[in-house]
């Protein structure tokens, strides 16, 4: 896979579906160009230009700290990558998900918070609220689930 007429990664065809990538600076003015090309069939190639992105998915907090969830709203999977200023953050963590009426929803250990997966499958429609413990330190976010 290329993104922007870079390699981003390589994946077998036994790679688990779907294949999440990301996330990418949603800052409205990075253009983006995805293409997908088989190595070993080097015709079937196909290209998606998604063009600018303006999401409004980080919240930074106190000292830098950001939480970034793409895509957001979420439909099935979302990324979620924990910062502080534009380092990524790395070790072990616990996420915690609560919905509109404060109640926690969901709760789980992360091996690794510089980029992680979070299934939003069997969330209700609705806001919620993400907090990420790394350590000493607290990553808030917020997500809407369609």
């Amino acid at each position: 896979m290329l993104v922007n007429n870079t390699l981003y990664q390589k994946y077998s065809y036994s790679t688990p579906q779907p294949i999440l990538i990301g996330p990418f600076a949603g800052d409205g003015t990075t253009n983006y160009l995805f293409t997908v090309k088989d190595e070993e069939v080097p015709f079937c190639t196909t290209t998606n230009e998604l063009g600018a992105i303006n999401c409004p998915e980080i919240e930074t907090l106190q000292k830098g700290q950001s939480l970034v969830i793409a895509p957001n709203p979420v439909r099935g999977w979302a990324a979620i990558q924990a910062k502080t200023g534009k380092t990524n953050v790395y070790g072990a963590g616990v996420l915690s998900i609560v919905d509109q009426d404060g109640k926690t929803v969901q709760s789980e250990k992360i091996a690794q918070v510089a980029l992680f997966h979070l299934d939003t499958a069997n969330l209700p429609v609705g806001k919620y609220t993400v907090s990420l413990w790394v350590e000493d330190d607290v990553f808030r976010g917020s997500f809407i689930k369609l």
